[in-house]
């Protein structure tokens, strides 16, 4: 079973935050 993050917010962090946890096999998704 895939592991799911939501998270607010955006920008440069977010971003390589969003990378980070990706590579750790996390499904990133984003609320506007």
């Amino acid at each position: 079973m895939e592991k799911v993050l939501i998270a607010g917010g955006s920008g440069f962090i977010g971003r390589r935050l969003t990378a980070l946890l990706q590579q750790s096999g996390y499904a990133v998704g984003w609320m506007s």
